[in-house]
């Protein structure tokens, strides 16, 4: 926590099972609820130097329905300077949730409704999800 984090699971328990996807730097997280399941997919893009008008790394996040209906919560709560800088982040509307890490900074765009945390750092939200259903993250 101290380091800041960028979750997305189930708000009820479950069981995770993570693979990754053949010959690829894609991340795979099947999560499983009594009300049914939804998969994460996670990579990381790392475009060329024609590209330098795009950030330098992106972190790609879809979440999709598998069966049953399955809400998500997602919590960004990014620490800059090895923990040591919060940034409590500002709505940019279509640009996104920007976080300021002095020399550095962050931009989440998602279509995951998020409000500020009460009385902590960070943004959350949450969606329930049924097969066919999907939310894209990018950080």
């Amino acid at each position: 926590e101290r380091g800041g984090r960028f979750r997305v699971a189930p708000v009820a328990d479950f069981t995770a099972e993570r693979r990754y996807l053949p010959d690829t730097n894609v991340l795979e997280t099947t999560f499983r609820t009594a009300d049914g399941a939804v998969r994460l997919t996670d990579t990381m893009t790392v475009p060329t130097r024609t590209a330098s008008l795009f950030p330098d790394h992106e972190i790609l996040r879809r979440v999709e329905g598998v069966e049953g209906a399955v809400e998500i919560e997602v919590l960004c709560d990014p620490r800059f300077d090895y923990g040591r800088r919060i940034d409590p982040g500002r709505n940019r509307r279509a640009l996104g949730i920007h976080f300021d890490g002095g020399a550095t900074g962050l931009a989440l765009r998602t279509d995951v409704h998020l409000r500020p945390r009460e009385g902590r750092p960070g943004w959350t939200g949450r969606a329930r999800l049924r097969p066919g259903e999907h939310r894209w993250l990018s950080l």
